[in-house]
């Protein structure tokens, strides 16, 4: 549970080409697939989105303020940050 004044802070992959090899198909909502496969030869689906700036900023702006939102190009990574109120 976040207190009030806690930081929010999530990081994930940029979206591109080279990721969307690693999917495996696309379900009826658009929803990328990516199958992993544990050491004991288990294998499950996960369900992988990538979240624009604006649907961020939407979600959180009821609960945060000081929101930012950075792409990393050179890192192909996104980061947002937020101070829940």
């Amino acid at each position: 549970k976040l207190l009030p004044g806690s930081s929010i802070v999530i990081l994930d992959m940029l979206p591109g080409p080279s990721l969307d090899a690693m999917f495996s198909h696309y379900d009826e909502n658009g929803n990328g697939i990516h199958r992993r496969r544990f050491e004991d030869g288990t294998e499950f689906e996960v369900v992988k989105n990538f979240p624009k700036e604006e649907e961020l900023l939407e979600v959180f702006e009821k609960y945060s303020s000081d929101m930012e939102y950075r792409e990393h190009a050179a890192l192909r990574r996104w980061v947002f940050t937020a101070t829940l109120r």
